[in-house]
């Protein structure tokens, strides 16, 4: 009896909340209860079909977060991989440029040159 009145009171159910609800009430357990603990906001325990609701909403939110983080981890690491590249890219054009004399060394300021020389021992570096 406190089956049928719930589910009348509750309205749409998914088959699987049916299911789910049947055997939680089979089990004897209360539709008035869950088992998961939850609460509503008075303290009393939540009843089954709105704490199955609200776990899954949990569930999938946290499925959201994990997917959002993982999509951030391979953005992170295609953007340094990129970087990476690029770095690689320049270090040799510079490397080519010096060596086909477009840029004279003797027009460049010793700190410029110092940032190519550090560019091209990267160059250097990642060949061996």
């Amino acid at each position: 009896m406190e089956l049928q009145e719930y589910m009348r009171k509750v309205g749409d159910m998914t088959e699987d909340e049916k299911i789910d609800l049947r055997e939680w009430t089979v089990a004897g357990n209360s539709v008035y209860d869950n088992p998961y603990f939850y609460s509503d906001d008075h303290g009393a325990p939540m009843d089954f079909i709105n704490a199955i609701r609200m776990d899954n909403d949990l569930r999938l939110q946290h499925e959201e977060r994990l997917k959002k983080r993982n999509v951030t981890k391979v953005v992170i690491a295609c953007i340094t991989t990129i970087r990476k590249a690029e770095e690689i890219c320049l270090k040799k054009a510079i490397d080519e440029l010096i060596r086909s004399g477009t840029i004279d060394v003797s027009d460049c300021s010793a700190d410029l040159l110092d940032g190519f020389a550090d560019l091209l021992a990267g160059v250097y570096d990642d060949r061996t």
